[in-house]
C-alpha cells in the first residue's frame, strides 16, 4: 500500500541561482522550513519535489534523493510492464 503525503513546508531556500550566491542564507530557509518534514522521513519512503532547485536542495543539505512526479510515474509505469 503507497502512503501519499503532501508537505507545505515552504521554501527550500535554493530558488535557481540563489542558494548558490547566498549559501548560509538558503540553508537556513531549508533547515527553517524542512527539517521538521525530513526528520519524519524512512530510508524505504519516496520523496517527491517537483523544483529542480529543491530537489538539488535537499540532496545537498539533508543527503536525500528526491524525485520529480514524472520520473516517480515513469518508474511506475516500467513497474507494471
Amino acid at each position: 500500500m503507497a502512503v501519499v503525503v503532501v508537505w507545505h513546508g515552504g521554501c527550500c531556500g535554493m530558488a535557481g541561482d540563489f542558494g548558490y550566491k547566498h549559501m548560509e542564507v538558503s540553508e537556513k530557509i531549508a533547515h527553517n522550513s524542512l527539517d521538521v518534514y525530513m526528520e519524519k522521513i524512512n530510508p524505504q519512503d519516496i520523496l517527491v519535489a517537483t523544483g529542480t532547485s529543491c530537489r538539488r536542495q535537499i540532496l545537498d543539505i539533508f543527503r536525500v534523493q528526491s524525485k520529480h512526479l514524472a520520473q516517480l510515474f515513469n518508474q511506475s509505469l516500467k513497474n507494471e510492464c
